[in-house]
């Protein structure tokens, strides 16, 4: 069973499983804007969640879809933002 958590940035629907490592899956909608920019918004994802994969726990899954807000705040607030979420996640 999916579960979601989301805020202005992110929406983040997260399952349990068997494997030990936890997998993403990453999504811009084309709302976000053309091609290019919604690259650019899921390589900066893949490197917040490099620098950051302590924060989530094993033995889930995560699909993360970026919302419009990400493209208004810089990357140490996208980081803060995606902490914050990750952070309430956790505690479920």
């Amino acid at each position: 069973m999916w579960s979601d958590f989301y805020n202005n940035e992110f929406i983040i629907f997260y399952v349990l499983k068997d494997e030990q490592k936890p997998k993403f899956g990453i999504s811009a909608p084309k709302k976000l804007g053309n091609a290019v920019l919604r690259n650019k918004c899921k390589r900066r994802l893949r490197m917040i969640i490099r620098n950051n994969n302590f924060l989530f726990k094993n033995y889930r899954n995560y699909i993360i879809i970026i919302k419009k807000g990400f493209l208004c705040l810089t990357y140490k607030d996208n980081v803060e933002s995606l902490k914050k979420l990750i952070g309430g996640l956790n505690e479920k």
